[in-house]
């Protein structure tokens, strides 16, 4: 299994043109990074960089190799801050027309409320609910965030923009 620190070498020697500046950018010595490619190499069974006392270029094999790497990396960057990123918390009120409240909202609120259970959902009961008001709320500042989806009744909303 391919570790993620040899596929951040191979990735930063291909990018940098060179063991040394592939070590300096990683903040490693160049002995580590070397070795580091000799064990990728050991592993994939495969040259994956022509090497000669001046350059260093990926083989067809290291082309190959680097677009999934990068990609991989790219992956692991993502999971990496979604799982050290602090839990979303707070309270998000929300007003729905009956056309949208409805249809695919419930589930998709559940979901929401399910991945973030530090996040208090208010929706206001239908009947509670007019476009005018919730626009007056956005356009008076007690609102963060409005999407309208169909303009309002009344001219409350366009004098707002």
């Amino acid at each position: 299994m391919m570790e993620f620190e040899l596929l951040r070498s191979f990735a930063a020697v291909a990018e940098c043109g060179g063991f040394h500046r592939a070590a300096e950018r990683l903040n490693l010595t160049q002995s580590t990074v070397s070795q580091q490619i000799k064990r990728l190499e050991l592993e994939t069974k495969r040259p994956l960089f022509r090497r000669t006392t001046r350059t260093v270029a990926l083989t067809d094999d290291g082309e190959m190799l680097l677009g999934d790497a990068r990609r991989l990396l790219q992956l692991e960057e993502a999971a990496r801050r979604r799982l050290t990123a602090p839990p979303l918390s707070g309270t998000v009120g929300l007003g729905a027309v009956e056309e949208v409240a409805g249809g695919s909202l419930p589930p998709a609120l559940g979901l929401f409320a399910s991945s973030h259970p530090n996040v208090k959902l208010e929706v206001p009961d239908r009947r509670e609910f007019a476009a005018d008001r919730a626009a007056r709320r956005w356009k008076t500042g007690r609102g963060t965030t409005a999407v309208f989806i169909a303009q309002p009744r009344d001219s409350a909303f366009a004098s707002a923009s």
